[in-house]
């Protein structure tokens, strides 16, 4: 599920919203103390791009409580409740079209977050320095060698083996250790994956030469605005042709090998499952209760 979740499009905007689902709905342990913290772990990610000064702290600390009270009150009440029904259909068997809506679920959510995340994210990128814009490269181009890493100069049974590990990875999270029949449905499986990320990095590259060029016009707002929102809303059109080909593959194999897998689990598994949701959904449902009484000043 990494790369349905982790659609690794512009990695400043897509930051919070990454950490916001996957700290929350991918997380082995601990999903309250992440979430209360997770204006510091998603301000130690924007560290890789941006030095924030004094004032730029202080705007996003107050842009983010504003973002948190919004996510905490109307969105955690979403989650929980889909979780409730999730684990409640667990029961049975799950086809891939219910796995094809979750994930279409989490996309919305996503959208969603990214949304309201925009005065955040345009605020503190309109008050940048000439020096931090021309900091920023760098920690794009660090990104951008992280996503290689798995499968440059490897080759396909070295990258589909990265995909095993990463699969196996997440769903151990929530099921526990694969049997050994499970693991061989999903290394069979993987015989389906094509490798990726030197395709994500090209589109990624592109995308973001314009976003530097962008940043020219940070401080016309209107203009900057205006862009920016194209950026995102058009984000697919910088895909190669092979590269849609390539990704709408894989997701449907993702999709496709974890329904198969649901329908492998043994009845300890299905329970660890069925009990890994509810947690995670009275988690939720105590982070809901620990919000406070009256939004945040908004600026």
């Amino acid at each position: 599920m990494d790369h349905a979740v982790s659609t690794g499009e512009s990695s400043v905007n897509r930051g919070i919203v990454g950490f916001l689902l996957c700290s929350l709905l991918l997380q082995g342990c601990g999903v309250q103390l992440a979430y209360n913290n997770i204006d510091r772990l998603v301000r130690w990610q924007l560290s890789d791009y941006l030095d924030m000064s004094v004032e730029q702290r202080e705007f996003y600390d107050q842009q983010m409580a504003v973002l948190l009270y919004w996510h905490r009150t109307t969105q955690l009440p979403e989650y929980a409740d889909y979780l409730q029904k999730m684990s409640s259909d667990l029961n049975g068997t799950i086809s891939e079209a219910e796995i094809r809506h979750l994930y279409d679920t989490m996309v919305i959510w996503g959208d969603r977050a990214e949304k309201m995340a925009k005065p955040l994210i345009v605020g503190l990128m309109m008050s940048m320095s000439d020096e931090q814009v021309a900091a920023l490269p760098s920690g794009f181009k660090k990104t951008n060698n992280d996503l290689l890493e798995d499968e440059e100069g490897k080759s396909d049974e070295e990258a589909r083996a990265a995909w095993v590990k990463g699969f196996s990875g997440v769903s151990k999270r929530l099921i526990g250790r694969l049997n050994d029949g499970q693991v061989a449905y999903v290394e069979a499986q993987s015989k389906r994956y094509l490798p990726e990320r030197k395709m994500w990095v090209d589109y990624r590259l592109r995308w973001q030469d314009d976003f530097f060029a962008l940043l020219d016009h940070r401080h016309d707002q209107e203009l900057f605005e205006a862009g920016f929102d194209d950026l995102v809303r058009l984000r697919e059109t910088y895909w190669s042709d092979e590269y849609k080909a390539v990704s709408d593959s894989n997701e449907a194999l993702t999709l496709t090998t974890m329904a198969g897998l649901i329908n492998l689990l043994t009845p300890r598994q299905r329970e660890r499952m069925q009990d890994r949701l509810d947690d995670l959904q009275d988690d939720f449902r105590d982070l809901i209760d620990q919000a406070p009484k009256a939004p945040p000043p908004s600026t």
